[in-house]
Order: C-alpha cells, then sequence, then structure tokens
C-alpha cells in the first residue's frame, strides 16, 4: 500500500507541472537514479529551462554573481533546489572561483 505521501506526489506528477518540480519530485521524492531515462530527460530540460538560462547569464567571467556577499550563496542553493548537479557549468564555474579563493588565488571579489 502507497504512503499518503507517495499518492499526493503521484498526484501532483499527474498534473505535469514544469520541468523542475516535476524533475525534482521524480530524483527527491521518487528516488529515480541518474541512469533513469526518464530523469536523464527532465534533467536536460531543468537545464535549458529559462531560469537556469537566466541563472548562466548572470553569472560574471570570474564564476560567481555579483555582489558575491548574499548573491552567489542564495543562487548556489537555488542552482541545487532546482535539480542542478554538480557538474553543471554554474556549479563547475563557481566551485573553481571558490577553490581559487581559498586557495588565496584571488586576493578580493
Amino acid at each position: 500500500m502507497k504512503t499518503d505521501f507517495s499518492v499526493i506526489v503521484d498526484k501532483l506528477l499527474e498534473m505535469n507541472p514544469d520541468p523542475i518540480p516535476q524533475f525534482v519530485l521524480l530524483k527527491d521524492f521518487k528516488n529515480h537514479s541518474s541512469n533513469h531515462k526518464e530523469y536523464e530527460n527532465l534533467y536536460k530540460q531543468v537545464c535549458n529551462h529559462a531560469f537556469i538560462k537566466k541563472i548562466e547569464e548572470s553569472q560574471n567571467e570570474r564564476g560567481f554573481w555579483h555582489p558575491f556577499h548574499g548573491l552567489t550563496e542564495g543562487i548556489i542553493r537555488k542552482c541545487i533546489s532546482y535539480g542542478l548537479d554538480k557538474n553543471h557549468i554554474c556549479l563547475k564555474n563557481v566551485s573553481k572561483f571558490l577553490v581559487k579563493v581559498l586557495n588565496r588565488g584571488m586576493e578580493s571579489v
């Protein structure tokens, strides 16, 4: 017997939501893995979503979002909440930037 929560998730999926919430429901609540075909297809849709494209366009050439303090952390959290993984270009770029900062490769942000 399905739990009430599982029934709710199924009902939400039946409503054919936008790719981002649909992906999050499948990944986080239905536990689809990255090798699942539906997961792969939805992840591609998420990566091409207008919200993600806007985030990509707003990231500066150094790999963060200006102003750094306050905005960058929030955008990282948003990317993760949208289901992006560490291999997405935005998260890869900001990770490289943060490693440089932590290694004192850049004095100011």
